[in-house]
């Protein structure tokens, strides 16, 4: 809610097509190029992309307090990055408030639903990006030949971006009257700073999978085996430990995986982890990781 008590919503365009012209308006007032943004804006519409995404900030009058939105590219040279966070405007009059705040952080959870694990930006600001994660990353020009600066932020922190990669794949359904899954989904971090994720699998024919062992599948398909960080969601939602057949896998892809964390629960925003090798004191194996005299 804003400072005087009224409720706060943050528009999505693809989810309220009907909009389209409000949405065009708000950004053709601030920015100018009306036909340019509502151009976009109906690309956004039908693509079939996660980009690009445009959000509006209303207050419970339908009082449009600004926007933002998320694109593919923002006219610089380092068409290697994206998404952008683009178009960030507050109306004046509703400035000091901190709905800036408010749609950066949207913008930036919105990204991590779609998948992205960084988000960038350009601009000739310095100071106020800053106060919001966003580190200065480099200078670039723009494609009307001036240099802009370019700034990176992580979406969310490394455990609140696994739960919710978890949370997207938790879906238990039936898929055949012999197989079964979703009821749990897991999602890992690894060394390299690739998330993968996974579902149970449940059969009566006793060959299924764990979710745990199912991200890992899809990181070994990659090429990866170390893992840094890992979180298993069960049915209710709550996280949960990996059974002694997971723990055993991880434990025998690699040994550096003794040190991956493991959450085990995540109140308040903090996070309470175990490391794999608390879980497998006295290892078996071992020494058949160790280099031969």
């Amino acid at each position: 809610m804003d400072e005087r008590g009224k409720q706060l919503n943050i528009l999505s365009l693809r989810e309220n097509p009907e909009a389209l012209e409000r949405f065009a308006d708000f950004f053709s007032a601030a920015w100018s190029r009306r036909e340019f943004y509502r151009d976009c804006m109906k690309a956004c519409l039908t693509s079939e992309s996660p980009l690009p995404q445009w959000y509006l900030l209303e207050n419970g009058e339908g009082e449009t307090l600004g926007g933002a939105g998320l694109v593919i590219s923002d006219f610089t040279a380092r068409g290697d990055l994206w998404p952008w966070l683009c178009a960030l405007f507050v109306g004046e009059k509703h400035r000091g408030r901190g709905y800036g705040a408010m749609l950066i952080s949207h913008l930036k959870r919105e990204a991590a639903r779609l998948g992205y694990r960084e988000i960038f930006l350009c601009t000739g600001h310095t100071g106020y990006y800053e106060k919001y994660g966003f580190a200065f990353l480099g200078n670039a020009l723009e494609v009307s030949g001036e240099s802009s600066r370019i700034y990176r932020a992580e979406t969310l922190p490394d455990w609140e971006y696994l739960i919710l990669a978890a949370e997207q794949r938790l879906s238990p359904r039936t898929l055949s009257p012999f197989l079964e899954a979703g009821g749990v989904a897991s999602a890992l971090l690894t060394e390299r700073g690739s998330v993968y994720r996974g579902v149970c699998i449940d059969s009566a024919c006793s060959l299924g999978m764990c979710a745990e062992r199912a991200a890992a599948s899809a990181m070994i398909s990659a090429g990866e085996s170390r893992v840094s960080k890992l979180i298993c969601l069960m049915r209710s939602g709550e996280p949960g430990l990996p059974c002694g057949a997971c723990r055993e896998f991880f434990m025998q892809l690699d040994p550096a995986n003794r040190e991956m964390e493991i959450l085990v629960s995540f109140q308040e925003g903090v996070p309470h982890t175990v490391k794999l090798g608390e879980l497998l004191p006295s290892w078996w194996g071992e020494t058949r990781f160790s280099p031969a005299p």
